[in-house]
């Protein structure tokens, strides 16, 4: 794990990839999780973070896919602009289950993301699971306005 500081810190792509094969499966979580921890702490590029996501998503599917929920989640969440967008992350964990689907978006508006990225996630929730997004939306309301497309209904 010595060498997480360095991917995250502007590695590029082919030397992660190169990076994240050679991983024993015993490092892979303890490492993805530094990963993108530190992606998060250094408000750095994201694409590494994302990149990691990804590889543990597909690579090695045996890590609890909640782990990787709550990871994706706490990407998305910092609202950085080059963070993966929410759409993104949901496809790096497909297929979810719709209880799957609810645990994602209930993990992303307990780290109070911002307005617009709280309101892509019940809107894409509301075509999975319709009633489950109508009971998390008095949520967004608590959520700090971003200037996004979603107006605050407190400015009215």
């Amino acid at each position: 794990l010595h060498w997480a500081p360095l991917l995250v810190n502007g590695c590029g792509r082919e030397d992660s990839a190169r990076l994240l094969a050679r991983c024993p499966t015993f490092l892979s979580r303890p490492m993805g999780c530094s990963l993108i921890e530190l992606s998060i702490q250094a408000k750095c590029p994201c694409s590494v973070a994302h990149d990691v996501l990804i590889w543990l998503a597909t690579e090695r599917r045996e890590h609890p896919l909640t782990d990787l929920i709550s990871l994706g989640a706490k990407l998305v969440a910092t609202g950085f602009p080059n963070a993966p967008s929410f759409q993104a992350v949901v496809d790096c964990l497909k297929p979810l289950t719709p209880d799957q689907s609810v645990l994602l978006v209930t993990s992303l508006l307990e780290m109070q993301p911002p307005r617009n990225i709280a309101c892509e996630a019940l809107r894409w929730l509301a075509k999975v699971s319709a009633l489950d997004a109508v009971g998390l939306w008095p949520k967004v309301l608590t959520l700090k306005d971003t200037g996004g497309d979603e107006p605050n209904p407190q400015n009215k």
